[in-house]
């Protein structure tokens, strides 16, 4: 078993369930918006996805300007921030019933996770144990990855059990729970928490 630090735990921890709570949804959010909305189709089902995209890659390109100057302390709160922004939006997709507001959650969306990447993945990359870099990096990647798959079987079980509105509000919960490993890495919160 690879020993790793607090940082990389906490971070590889943080990835797979953001990504989880992430793709309960998202894995099968065009059926939402294109069956049980308002103004909903397979074109607004798309632009909902495009739209989330491009707020993303935007500023996933913007980004990374904004924040380099921070500390460790303030990126973690930076991150958690734009993680109950994601909650607040998924959870409030579970309210709407308009396909357009969905798009501009979907950019809400966007962008919160645009700035949350590049902080997270070069916040993760200054904790690379030496020497195991790709060890650390293959388990960040490979269980973000098994965490999507899961969460695309369990998101659609849960659509068809409980219905789309449940789903959300189960997935912006989850968000929620994605925090506390982050919150780990303050050596002023660890200390209550562990």
């Amino acid at each position: 078993m690879m020993k790793l630090n607090v940082f990389i735990k906490s971070l590889v921890l943080n990835d797979a369930i953001f990504w989880f709570s992430n793709y309960l949804f998202l894995s099968i959010a065009s059926i939402h918006i294109s069956k049980n909305m308002i103004n909903g189709s397979t074109l607004t089902a798309g632009v909902s996805f495009g739209t989330y995209f491009l707020f993303r890659g935007f500023t996933d390109l913007i980004s990374p300007y904004l924040h380099k100057r921070l500390n460790n302390k303030y990126k973690i709160i930076v991150l958690t921030i734009c993680i109950l922004i994601v909650s607040i939006a998924f959870l409030l997709l579970s309210f709407v019933h308009n396909a357009y507001f969905a798009i501009l959650l979907f950019a809400i969306i966007g962008i919160s996770i645009g700035v949350y990447n590049p902080i997270k993945y070069a916040f993760f990359s200054q904790h690379l144990d030496r020497n195991k870099e790709e060890k650390e990096w293959g388990l960040i990647d490979g269980l973000g990855l098994i965490s999507i798959a899961l969460a695309s079987y369990f998101g659609s079980y849960l659509a068809e059990t409980i219905g789309f509105v449940y789903l959300l509000r189960v997935s912006s919960l989850v968000f929620l729970l994605s925090t506390l490993p982050l919150l780990l890495t303050l050596p002023r919160l660890r200390k209550y928490i562990l």
